[in-house]
């Protein structure tokens, strides 16, 4: 069996999801797939501060992954059977980045933060439904072992009266994945949310209508974990999430596969509506943000 090929989309390539999916995907993959090509933007990182590890450029990155280098995204994506962009840290780029492959009707999964905003999120969405493109996008922590009954059974959200989430990280960069586990458990059509905080410790409330409310305390050294109360009174608490990173990969590649998407872009864009919410709220404490 011949393996379908992967290309791999970034602004630089020594990053750290970079340097462990082509070996997930291997290891998942039973041959089907392998991360076949590469293609960035930068050689390396614009804002590796002073002392930080220098950076492999792309040559050197590929020569180690066993990858080979593409000489642009549109030899990428003519030689490859589905697409990665990645570029976790600096999701201001994807729309730009993701832009070519978004047209090309191959699978595209863009990682973590999917839009920098909302606006962004709907447009990406569009173009992509407009040249007939499948598009994905996740947290890993929606895949969480423990959040397994809600992410299989959509409808059991809207039945979710009260959920809260605890995340770890700092508000850039590990908020989507806070946003995205209280999207799992609660659903969609969250109608407002306010913040209470401080430094790099708040507390979000969102109201959902209706008395249904979620709430996401954030603050860099917390783990992640979760809790839930259904409308018949029973309620779930998960102390922490695990086996997130290899379920998304497998969820990844079965939407490879399929084409079919995981996760609803109502959802994507939901989430991403509440992380731009947050952002405002963050600087209009106990004000009410509207979605």
């Amino acid at each position: 069996m011949t393996a379908r090929k992967i290309g791999f989309i970034d602004y630089f390539l020594d990053e750290w999801h970079a340097n462990n999916y082509p070996r997930w995907i291997r290891e998942a993959a039973g041959g089907r797939w392998e991360a076949a090509l590469a293609w960035a933007e930068l050689d390396a990182p614009p804002d590796r501060g002073p002392g930080a590890t220098a950076a492999r450029g792309t040559e050197q990155w590929c020569a180690e992954h066993g990858i080979e280098r593409a000489a642009s995204i549109g030899e990428l994506i003519g030689r490859c059977d589905a697409i990665v962009v990645l570029s976790p840290d600096h999701p201001q780029h994807h729309e730009r980045l993701a832009a070519e492959a978004l047209r090309s009707g191959k699978p595209v999964y863009v990682d973590k933060t999917f839009a920098p905003n909302r606006a962004a999120a709907e447009r990406m969405f569009e173009l992509a439904a407009e040249c007939g493109t499948p598009l994905f996008s996740s947290s890993a922590l929606r895949f969480a072992r423990e959040l397994e009954p809600w992410q299989a059974e959509r409808g059991r959200a809207a039945e979710s009266r009260a959920a809260f989430v605890l995340g770890g990280g700092g508000f850039d960069h590990y908020a989507v994945h806070s946003f995205e586990m209280l999207t799992v458990l609660m659903g969609t059509g969250a109608k407002r949310l306010k913040a209470y905080g401080g430094a790099e410790l708040f507390t979000y409330i969102v109201d959902y209508g209706d008395g249904r409310q979620g709430t996401v305390v954030q603050t860099p050294p917390a783990p992640f974990q979760a809790s839930c109360a259904a409308a018949d009174g029973g309620t779930a608490f998960f102390a922490e999430c695990t086996d997130y990173f290899p379920r998304l990969i497998r969820e990844m590649l079965a939407f490879f596969d399929s084409g079919g998407a995981p996760v609803e872009a109502a959802e994507t864009i939901g989430t991403m509506a509440l992380i731009d919410a947050a952002r405002l709220a963050r600087q209009k404490q106990d004000e009410w943000m509207n979605l």
